[in-house]
This record gives structure tokens, C-alpha cells and sequence, in this order.
């Protein structure tokens, strides 16, 4: 009676709060960076601590401040984001927005992955690592996580909003070989911004094979780890680049450069714009494959 009681009052916040929450709970972030946030946050189940780091900018930490409330959080927020209930509850995605109650499409996308609403790629706990950006994994040299499930698939998300090039990070097991894919997400790209981001990826290649081995403490296995990059685009602004003959950006660049990327249509993943049926697991393909970094001898 009291969880459902729980259940019943979360119910009262937006979407957007939960994403927020399941974003940023019990890690340290610099203020700044999520004020503009603040107006989601559900603040009577919360306590918040405050530090400064080296540079004397503060830094806050949310944590539920009973257990059970934490524990009905992580229950429920499954539910709450099944299609049918989200499907009851929002837009997606208008030529002038990003959807009702400011759910962002690249949150939308990142929470289903990391609940497993898609139901076919499964994260451990232990395997939902939080990072401030992506983007500087090829700078990491100190940040080891342990009790990582080396043999199970892993997800990196990031804080920082809007971080640079990448939105998502998938490392698992295809047959018998680890891959680690830089997704990025967007309603579309220009072919330009792909450019960026794929030769980021080539050129730092080694610096970022080496960062995620030392993020998942994998450091001494010396077997081949294969970077690539995938893109996720959403239906409805991808329909309308073949309405205006539009080659040169999203899925019709991607098309002509052999580019992998996905289409995200009724909160479910397209393999090409047209399939009436979804993917039933993500799985790399030669369109995928960016880098390989053989080992320390690379």
C-alpha cells in the first residue's frame, strides 16, 4: 500500500523529471550545468548535497532521502516508460519541436535503451556506467569503474547536456569479438556534422580504445577491441528529406557514404526507413566499423 502510494505521487511529475532523475541521481555535477533543469526536479523526495571541487565551483549530488523511495523509483520507471504509456502521454516529433513536456529525443531514446523497453539488449547494473562526456573518453587515464561484467553488455551515458559528437555508448560481444559503438542521436544531422563526428572517431581511435579499457577496467586484456559509429534518426524529419529530394543530410547521406544508422518511429528501431517491422537486436555490420585497436602493441 505505501509503494503504490509512492507510485501514485511520482505519477504527478512529468516525464521529463524521471528522465532527469534517472540521469543525474547520486552523482556530482556542477550546478551550472543543469539549472536550467532545477523546474523538474521533484524536490520532496529528495535531499541534496552540496561540495566544491578543485576549482571552487559548487558541485550538488540528489539522492532519495528514504530508501523506499529510491526503490519504488527504480521499479516503476520501467513502467512508466513502456511504449503504450508513453505513447498515451506524448507527441513525437514535430518540424518545430522536440515533443511535449520538453522530453528531449535523444533522452527519450537513451532511457529506453538504458530500462530495457526494447527489450532485447540487457545492461546489468553493474554495466550502466555515468560519464560528465563521451567525447573526452579519449582523454581518460584515471577513471576505472569497477565490478564491471566484463562478458555482459555495457552502456555509457553522459550528463553534460548536449556533450560533443556522441549522445550514447554501446560496448558488447558479436560473434566472439568485443565492439564498442559511438551512437549518435538526432531528429536529423547534416551530412557535414556526420563528417565531424566519424572523423573524430578515426582519428583518436587508439586514445579512445584505450580510455574505454581503462573506464571498464579491462586494461590488461589484450584482444581486439573494434570501434564504430552508428547514427539514430527520427522518422518523421528523415520522411520529409525524400519530400524535399534532400541528399546531403541524414539517412540519404548516410546511404551514399555506407554509414550505419537507424530510423526511430513509434518508440521503436528501424533498420531502413521503409521496414514495417523493428529490429530485434542491434548488431554491427561493415557499415558500422570505424577502428580496430589490436591490443597494447597498437
Amino acid at each position: 500500500m505505501v509503494e503504490q502510494s509512492i507510485i501514485n505521487e511520482f505519477k504527478r511529475f512529468s516525464l521529463n523529471s524521471f528522465f532527469m532523475l534517472s540521469k543525474y541521481i547520486n552523482i556530482s555535477i556542477n550546478i551550472e550545468e543543469i539549472k536550467d533543469e532545477f523546474i523538474n526536479i521533484p524536490f520532496e523526495f529528495m535531499e541534496i548535497e552540496q561540495k566544491k571541487d578543485i576549482n571552487n565551483k559548487m558541485l550538488i549530488k540528489f539522492n532519495f532521502t528514504l530508501e523506499i523511495y529510491k526503490k519504488v523509483f527504480e521499479d516503476s520507471i520501467k513502467g512508466l516508460l513502456k511504449i503504450d504509456n508513453l505513447m498515451t502521454k506524448m507527441d513525437l516529433f514535430g518540424e518545430e519541436d522536440t515533443g511535449k513536456n520538453g522530453i528531449e529525443f535523444e533522452d527519450l531514446i537513451v532511457e529506453q535503451l538504458w530500462n530495457n523497453t526494447f527489450e532485447y539488449i540487457n545492461f546489468p547494473e553493474n554495466n550502466k556506467i555515468k560519464v560528465k562526456e563521451i567525447y573526452e573518453l579519449k582523454n581518460n587515464i584515471n577513471d576505472t569503474r569497477d565490478n564491471i561484467i566484463i562478458s555482459s553488455p555495457i552502456i555509457v551515458r553522459q550528463t553534460k547536456y548536449q556533450g560533443k559528437y556522441y549522445d550514447l555508448l554501446l560496448i558488447f560481444e558479436q560473434n566472439h569479438k568485443k565492439y564498442a559503438i559511438f551512437i549518435q542521436i538526432g531528429l536529423n544531422k547534416e551530412g557535414s556534422e556526420i563528417n565531424t563526428y566519424l572523423s573524430n572517431l578515426i582519428k583518436y581511435g587508439d586514445k579512445y580504445a584505450r580510455g574505454i579499457k581503462k573506464l571498464i577496467n579491462n586494461e590488461n586484456d589484450e584482444s581486439e577491441l573494434i570501434l564504430g559509429f552508428l547514427l539514430i534518426f527520427e522518422y518523421e524529419h528523415q520522411k520529409a528529406l525524400i519530400e524535399k529530394n534532400n541528399k546531403s543530410d541524414g539517412f540519404i547521406y548516410c546511404n551514399g557514404k555506407n554509414i550505419d544508422f537507424l530510423i526511430y518511429k513509434n518508440f521503436k528501431l528501424f533498420k531502413n526507413i521503409n521496414d514495417t517491422n523493428p529490429i530485434n537486436l542491434i548488431k554491427v555490420s561493415n557499415r558500422t566499423l570505424v577502428f580496430k585497436y589490436k591490443g597494447k602493441e597498437n
